[in-house]
């Protein structure tokens, strides 16, 4: 596998939608899948940019001695855990010396790093500013499709009028003013309202350049190939990696590689970080097809 030089993009983990300071909309994902992406890619000398949802440890250990980048939408250095926190800010990660994310060795002229979002669009936002320096761009990361169109500055009582203070949250984590709810929410149930996330994969799909391989992800409960080809060529993907739901916090999964074309790479049983070589080798193959096609042209 010949990655050394070559830039990998790679999205990992779940987002975060707030409701409230204390409640969320998110999934199961763990970010395994993601950060063994990035470990693979770091030993054959690939160049790693990894943006990373909330995962536990937040700090992938790959960068040895090295530093993570905080977000690019943060002032002063402090990363947002959500938009509603006391004085807007917190610290990145409390396994960091003073508080601060460090930035990886990658980064020396903005070439590589790990970026640490929370949202949905936090990730969409730093994933158009970095990806058309990427050779392979990888969405690993489970995003939330939806988040509240609205979200409390404090803890909704079980008990209380479901209104003002709401607001309509902006990317960089300020809340907009917009119309109070009235309305007491039954004891038995109450609405929330939701709006859709932008679709990551699929803008990649539509921007993306010709010499970009992009690798998408299918979790599906049934129907798995059929599903995972479907969105394959309905989000412009070159490769799709499906898998069964159960692969969620699993450490050894089967995957099926699916490349555009419909060539099938089944994969059972294995631990995700042999996983992750079998993509980055997928991917290469891809690579090396797309430009040797191209001279032979």
């Amino acid at each position: 596998m010949n990655l050394k030089g070559k830039h990998i993009l790679i999205t990992a983990g779940p987002t975060r939608e707030y409701i409230d300071p204390v409640r969320f909309i998110s999934n199961d994902s763990s970010g395994a899948m993601g950060i063994a992406l990035a470990h693979a890619a770091k030993k054959v000398g690939a160049r790693v940019t990894l943006i990373c949802g909330p995962v536990n440890p937040p700090q992938p250990p790959f960068f040895k001695g090295g530093y993570a980048h905080v977000p690019p939408l943060c002032k002063g250095g402090h990363a947002r855990v959500f938009p509603l926190c006391k004085g807007g800010y917190a610290r990145v990660s409390p396994l960091c010396k003073g508080g601060y994310a460090r930035v990886s060795p990658l980064c020396k002229g903005g070439r590589g790093g790990i970026f640490d979002v929370i949202s949905a669009r936090e990730m969409f936002a730093t994933v158009k500013k970095y990806y058309m320096r990427a050779d392979i761009i990888i969405c690993a990361a489970a995003v939330s499709d939806w988040r509240p169109a609205r979200c409390s500055r404090r803890k909704i009582k079980k008990n209380e009028c479901v209104a003002e203070p709401f607001g309509v949250p902006s990317i960089d984590g300020r809340l907009k003013p917009s119309a109070t709810f009235s309305g007491r929410a039954s004891s038995a149930t109450t609405i929330l309202k939701l709006v859709q996330n932008p679709d990551i994969l699929a803008w990649l799909g539509r921007n993306k350049k010709k010499r970009q391989c992009l690798i998408g992800f299918a979790l599906e409960t049934e129907n798995v190939i059929k599903n995972a080809i479907k969105k394959l060529n309905a989000k412009r993907c070159d490769i799709i990696v499906a898998n069964h739901v159960s692969a969620i916090g699993a450490q050894r999964v089967s995957a099926t590689i699916i490349s555009k074309g419909g060539v099938k790479r089944v994969v059972t049983n294995r631990a995700k970080q042999v996983i992750a070589r079998e993509i980055l080798k997928t991917g290469e193959k891809w690579m090396r097809s797309f430009f040797q096609g191209s001279n032979s042209r």
